[in-house]
């Protein structure tokens, strides 16, 4: 793998994370502390290497939470600011007959 794509480590556990590379290859860690799967989407509340934040989606499921983190951490790496990411991010749809 290239050394700026993110890895994601899936897990049952209530904390899930994965380590991104920054552009000078340290690794830093992007990890869920809770999150909420409801009938109504995503809550989940994230650790950063730029600090925490609140991730929310009208998506469903562990699987979409994980795609999810995926963009983040790519955006992130990408240096858009923390804020501007959970933005956009809170207002991905899912694919048409999904």
């Amino acid at each position: 793998l290239a050394k700026t794509l993110p890895v994601v480590l899936c897990t049952k556990q209530s904390h899930a994370s994965f380590k991104m590379a920054n552009q000078t290859s340290a690794m830093s860690t992007l990890t869920v502390e809770s999150a909420d799967l409801t009938s109504r989407g995503i809550s989940a509340k994230i650790m950063t290497p730029f600090g925490p934040g609140h991730l929310r989606s009208t998506l469903l499921g562990e699987f979409n939470l994980s795609n999810l983190l995926l963009v983040v951490g790519e955006l992130l790496m990408r240096n858009y600011s923390l804020d501007d990411v959970l933005y956009v991010v809170s207002d991905a749809i899912a694919a048409p007959g999904r």
